[in-house]
């Protein structure tokens, strides 16, 4: 079989091809990942940035909720990571923030403290970590899953031993 210039072409864009995929499946596997799955949960920011906002004495714990409405399943995951932080001989004060009023212990109406701990309603399912504060956002799927509160305190105790 001869070779003609169209043959060249062909065997040069298959080879360059061939390349380009090999350089981006590589590239992939060696990129780093925007979050750590840790005990089955997404986290952003990762164990060193919850051991971080979690770092004060004390610390406030929010709720956030758009409406007044029952939380029962939000409710484990709150109760449980305020466990974890209060285990640990932190001064914890909670309260729901409902459209920006807060209501702490006692249902009082309170001026809403900068947060150390979020919990929140949306779609992440997951922990987002800064220096300061670590959000636990998630839906009814989420919460609901027996498992997910006791991995959150889990996790928040691991971070608080670091």
């Amino acid at each position: 079989m001869e070779l003609t210039e169209n043959n060249y072409i062909i065997l040069i864009a298959i080879g360059a091809a061939a390349v380009a995929f090999l350089g981006i499946t590589l590239l992939n596997a060696h990129a780093p990942k925007p979050f750590e799955e840790i005990n089955g949960v997404k986290v952003y920011g990762g164990m060193p940035a919850i051991s971080a906002a979690f770092s004060a004495q004390k610390l406030a714990v929010q709720v956030m909720l758009e409406e007044d409405k029952p939380i029962p399943c939000m409710s484990k995951t709150w109760i449980e990571s305020a466990s974890a932080l209060g285990s640990t001989g932190k001064d914890i004060t909670n309260h729901v923030n409902i459209n920006g009023s807060c209501l702490g212990e006692n249902k009082t109406a309170e001026t809403c403290p900068t947060a150390n701990l979020v919990l929140k309603e949306g779609n992440c399912n997951c922990i987002r970590t800064n220096a300061s504060q670590v959000e636990i956002n998630g839906d009814d799927s989420f919460y609901c899953n027996n498992q997910t509160a006791v991995r959150i305190r889990q996790i928040i105790q691991t971070a608080l031993r670091t």
